[in-house]
């Protein structure tokens, strides 16, 4: 295939068969679109080499992602040996779901009896759980430890039909998080709140009686304290 400086050249020597007697002008004229057309000729070239260049790019770059490809699908199974020495294979989705399961954390306790002469800092030992996935909770003495790192959402319960007023924190390290107020009342009264934490492995959570409350009594089931991991 010609060129365009070929074609044009050939024109330009056409024409001047033509008409031996074209002016300067217009020979002139001729020569500049001639060089014109060479630089545009020049462009195209190296539009080519261009893109000769970005095609060589994305080869490199299939090549790169093919192997990531090859490298996660072997990657996404893996072998072990059992006691006998047998090779077993696995897959990393079984593991992650395994995971998953070992860090499902959620408890629900609730005041297996009712307390009373509750002081300042006393600690809520709850007594009795109706859920308590991973075990981090012990009903026994009211404190949750934390076992891994992440956000986590409890809630908390105070009823009595006493004529008092009690007060009650969540506490984290022995420092409160959150405060339920309820009373005084001559009817069953209830304070309950929620909060979402982020906490670290091994800090402890619990329900404690406030400096504020008076003649602190608290009925069983309706008092409660619950917890579970939302996520990292």
């Amino acid at each position: 295939m010609m060129s365009v400086l070929s074609v044009l050249s050939l024109l330009f020597l056409f024409i001047a068969h033509i008409n031996a007697k074209l002016t300067s002008n217009e020979l002139e004229m001729f020569t500049e679109l001639a060089n014109s057309v060479k630089v545009l000729e020049q462009k195209l070239s190296n539009v080519e080499n261009e893109l000769d260049r970005q095609k060589e790019i994305n080869r490199n770059l299939e090549n790169r992602l093919n192997a990531q490809t090859t490298t996660l699908s072997a990657d996404m199974a893996f072998d072990k040996r059992d006691a006998q020495g047998n090779v077993v294979s696995e897959n990393k989705n079984n593991m992650r779901v395994g995971r998953q399961e070992r860090e499902q954390v959620a408890f629900s306790a609730y005041l297996k009896n009712s307390l009373s002469h509750l002081g300042p800092g006393h600690t809520i030992q709850y007594g009795a759980t109706v859920l308590n996935e991973g075990n981090a909770f012990n009903a026994n003495t009211g404190i949750f430890t934390v076992p891994h790192d992440g956000v986590y959402l409890f809630s908390y319960a105070c009823e009595d039909y006493h004529n008092h007023r009690i007060y009650a924190d969540i506490l984290v390290d022995g420092t409160r998080k959150s405060l339920v107020l309820e009373g005084p009342s001559t009817a069953h009264n209830m304070g309950t709140n929620v909060v979402i934490l982020r906490l670290t492995k091994g800090q402890a959570v619990w329900v404690a009686i406030d400096a504020g409350g008076q003649d602190n009594i608290l009925q069983s089931v309706a008092s409660t304290f619950s917890g579970v991991f939302l996520y990292y």
